[in-house]
């Protein structure tokens, strides 16, 4: 009976126990095969996807040492041309490495037609790609290649379905609560359990954040002997302007104008906050819909929550008459 190696794998890593279980499978294949499927880490903003990419990679090894990790943010590739030159000629060919790009729907349309052919599927897991007066061969025994995404539906639906893909789910408050108690334990902080839930609250779900907190509690706890509580909890809330739920400014701003103006069009708010409708509808208010701080009727535009104004009397105090 095979042993699930979940937790030696990614025994540093808090929740998406699910895309786990099946990078655990397909490392435990590659530890016999020494082929792991080209994968696509599909997620949200925050959840952990190059995370999980580095840590898969530092687990693909060769002659019992991981291959070399090469990162690409695909913003950064213009061209075909420049894909082959600084890419494959510099970092893949002919080398034991594990590629991830990272942002791939940043991928000009070129190089996604070049990665039709390099991972065209076949039983010997290795292709030949002719381009220009290049010729490059891949051994998919040595080369392995991931991908990530926060929106996959821009990528080329023929490149998608060459990966593997593995969709992230958000964090739950329980995991980014285990995220901060995981970094704070690391950097040895001595806090207060109970202040945990207080501190994902206003995380959004994200990971990034919980690191980010947790390095900012641990600088601000650096050379005191008392615990981290609910009091230095909230001198820290107070220095950093954390607002409840995380609200940013942006989103306040247009949380309030919104309560002084029942049935708000996107036109009206924009002429009120001075931002683009579309930056409204991507930054300000995809929060607040989400957090039930606020509802689009039809008709009716723009509306402020029971929940909204219960969140405003908490910043600015309850309006009076």
């Amino acid at each position: 009976m095979m042993t699930n190696m979940t937790n030696n794998y990614f025994k540093n890593i808090v929740g998406q126990e699910a895309a786990k279980e099946i990078l655990t499978f397909r490392i435990n294949n590659y530890n016999r095969s020494g082929h792991i499927p080209h994968t696509l880490f599909n997620a949200p903003k925050g959840t952990g996807k190059t995370l999980l990419a580095r840590t898969v990679a530092s687990n693909l090894k060769q002659n019992g040492k991981a291959k070399k990790y090469v990162e690409i943010n695909c913003a950064t590739v213009k061209n075909m041309k420049q894909f082959c030159e600084q890419i494959l000629l510099q970092h893949v060919v002919d080398r034991d490495v594990t590629v991830h790009f990272d942002e791939a729907s940043e991928l000009p349309k070129d190089v996604e037609m070049g990665l039709l052919t390099i991972l065209n599927p076949n039983d010997s897991h290795q292709t030949t790609f002719s381009y220009d007066e290049f010729n490059f061969d891949f051994n998919f025994n040595r080369q392995s290649f991931l991908f990530s995404t926060t929106e996959a539906h821009k990528m080329f639906h023929a490149l998608k379905d060459r990966l593997k893909r593995v969709d992230l789910e958000n964090y739950s408050p329980q995991d980014i609560q285990g995220i901060v108690a995981l970094y704070l334990d690391k950097a040895k902080v001595n806090y207060d359990k109970k202040v945990l839930p207080e501190i994902a609250s206003v995380l959004r779900g994200n990971a990034r954040q919980a690191v980010s907190i947790a390095g900012d509690i641990s600088d601000f706890m650096h050379g005191k002997s008392t615990k981290f509580g609910d009091t230095q909890w909230n001198k820290m809330k107070a220095s950093l302007h954390i607002n409840p739920l995380g609200i940013s400014p942006t989103e306040l701003n247009v949380l309030r104008a919104i309560s002084e103006r029942s049935g708000t069009s996107l036109t009206q708010l924009s002429a009120i906050t001075g931002m683009s409708r579309e930056s409204l509808q991507k930054d300000g208010e995809t929060f607040l819909l989400q957090n039930q701080l606020m509802e689009i009727r039809t008709p009716g535009g723009r509306c402020i929550t029971a929940r909204g104004i219960e969140l405003l009397a908490k910043i600015d105090g309850p309006k009076t008459a």
